[in-house]
């Protein structure tokens, strides 16, 4: 090669790093944040972090751990950080008894605990050992993130939290994980010096170190929020009555955390509980129920409002942010009456994935069923979950127009033969269209309500739909391959997954239905074309052959 084509390999080469950096700005930025700020967490909390990888993978998972373990750019104190790619008589020991797939997750079970953080590294998603590291580190309770590429592969689905870097080549992924490594020990540095370079043991109710009680007064609260605002601190609020503490709060709230730089959390009082819960309600006092909270470390402040909702206390303390849960979520979520508060001073709403199905109405359900108190719920139904676009109706991109709205052959029938069987008819549908601000809410509620009114002229009736708004890259957790829209479904309609069906066109609806626990039929115009993963129960070219198969496995397995 003349000294010319060497040149413009060189070119060549800068340019398209170059130019996916730029593309990651477009997909990953969150999520690089959201996994920089569950590092830092960690190590408030005392935990460590785990690294693995193969090959340049793992001296990605070297190096990082060095960064943390010595000092990135600035002085501060050492962070625990262990890549599980450098002891050689570990991992020949474990090659050679269990097995190399086994060399990273016998490690996680050795010496990971609960509230520590995996970091996985695979540019693939597809590498055996990663992958059974990662499913090591789930089973033993701790969080994980996935640095891959490509299209994520298995690494992405399996992970907590996944970077992806939108690439098919090796050498441009590698260079983008390590940028993104940097980055996050940036971020990590910086929130970590902002606090002084240490922080408050676990579970303190103490004044942190502003100076400011977690548990406030309004008064207390007002006066640190001009602070903040002059600081150009990002407040987050979220509300609730948090009666009995559970899963989902605990994790609404750490993903809250996440958000900004300061997080308050409104309870309702005593009396505004009452009103907003009924008789009986709350169980646990409000002072009770504000030091639980304070005693969760990512909770920055805790402070008592008197309504029922909290528009005035919005009105008051004008957080940059405002959570609230995916069931608010537009086009179809219950109504948000602080919505006009929060844009009317330039807040913006956040709406929070699902987290589980816990609650406290079915805690307590639960406690009254076991002391005798109360019964159980009647004998759990079947249903039939239903994607929406290219199942039940044409798919039609992002449909606008209600007048899109067609029916797919022979779906009318079928559903009607299903509900005469009892089953029910629940659609679970991914619609990315109004994240991405291609389609909006009320364009949205007009293209389901037109799906609605034309099934019910067939006699089918659509027993309730749940819509995941966000883009893929958003990081949500109902988003389908997620199964968490069917299992909303099943506690809300009291519904037995393990007697259901999930009937889509797309290999995202099978793996919803199958992670579910359901049966999973893939409605596809060439069974031979349908791909190889994941598997569905069935592959039906009509809706015909789909009823068939239900009808010869409907009694569940």
């Amino acid at each position: 090669m003349d000294v010319q084509a060497l040149r413009d390999l060189v070119t060549r080469s800068l340019h398209e790093g170059a130019d996916l950096r730029r593309r990651l700005l477009g997909t990953c930025v969150d999520a690089v944040v959201r996994a920089a700020v569950t590092i830092h967490e960690c190590n408030r909390r005392g935990g460590k972090i785990l690294l693995f990888g193969n090959g340049g993978s793992a001296a990605d998972a070297q190096h990082i751990a060095a960064e943390f373990v010595g000092r990135f750019v600035r002085e501060r104190r050492p962070l625990p950080a262990v890549a599980l790619t450098t002891d050689t008589s570990v991992l020949t020991a474990i090659g050679n008894d269990y097995g190399f797939e086994r060399v990273f997750a016998r490690q996680v079970a050795a010496l990971g605990r609960a509230g520590d953080v995996v970091v996985a590294i695979s540019t693939s998603g597809a590498s055996p050992n990663v992958l059974a590291g990662i499913d090591a580190a789930r089973g033993a309770g701790l969080t994980t993130i996935a640095l891959t590429g490509r299209d994520g592969g298995a690494l992405a689905k399996r992970a907590d939290l996944a970077i992806v870097v939108p690439s098919q080549s090796t050498a441009r992924i590698q260079e983008c994980h390590i940028a993104v490594g940097h980055v996050i020990c940036e971020i990590v540095d910086s929130l970590l010096l902002a606090e002084g370079g240490s922080a408050p043991a676990a579970g303190s109710t103490e004044p942190g170190p502003a100076g400011v009680p977690k548990v406030v007064d309004w008064d207390t609260l007002l006066t640190a929020r001009q602070r903040w605002r002059a600081e150009q601190r990002t407040v987050v609020w979220t509300n609730g009555c948090f009666d009995l503490l559970h899963v989902g709060h605990v994790r609404s709230l750490q993903a809250a955390r996440a958000l900004g730089d300061v997080l308050v959390v409104g309870i309702n009082s005593d009396d505004s509980a009452r009103r907003l819960k009924g008789p009986g309600r709350p169980i646990v006092p409000a002072p009770e129920r504000a030091q639980i909270l304070a005693a969760l470390e990512f909770v920055d402040h805790v402070v008592v409002f008197d309504e029922p909702t909290p528009e005035a206390a919005l009105a008051r303390l004008q957080p940059e942010v405002h959570c609230k849960g995916a069931e608010y979520a537009p086009p179809h979520g219950r109504p948000v009456p602080e919505a006009g508060i929060v844009e009317s001073y330039g807040g913006r709403i956040h709406y929070l994935p699902l987290y589980g199905t816990a609650s406290t109405s079915d805690l307590m359900r639960r406690v009254r069923a076991r002391e005798g108190g109360e019964g159980e719920r009647d004998e759990p139904r079947r249903a039939v979950f239903l994607d929406r676009d290219g199942t039940v109706i044409d798919d039609v991109g992002y449909p606008r127009d209600p007048e899109e709205v067609r029916l797919r052959p022979g779906a009318a029938e079928a559903l009607a033969t299903l509900a005469g069987r009892g089953f029910r008819l629940v659609l679970v549908s991914n619609q990315s269209g109004l994240g991405r601000g291609l389609v909006t809410a009320e364009e949205a509620e007009r293209v389901h309500d037109r799906v609605v009114a034309t099934l019910a002229r067939h006699g089918v009736r659509i027993d309730a739909a749940y819509y995941c708004p966000h883009p893929p890259d958003a990081g949500c957790a109902c988003r389908k391959p997620s199964p968490e829209m069917l299992r909303r479904a099943a506690e809300e309609l009291n519904v037995d997954l393990a007697r259901s069906f999930m009937i889509g066109d797309k290999p995202s609806d099978v793996e919803a239905g199958r992670l579910a626990g359901c049966r999973t039929i893939l409605l596809c115009a060439d069974p031979a074309n349908h791909g190889p993963a994941p598997i569905p129960d069935c592959v039906a070219s009509r809706w015909s052959d789909a009823l068939w198969y239900i009808a010869g496995h409907g009694a569940g397995r």
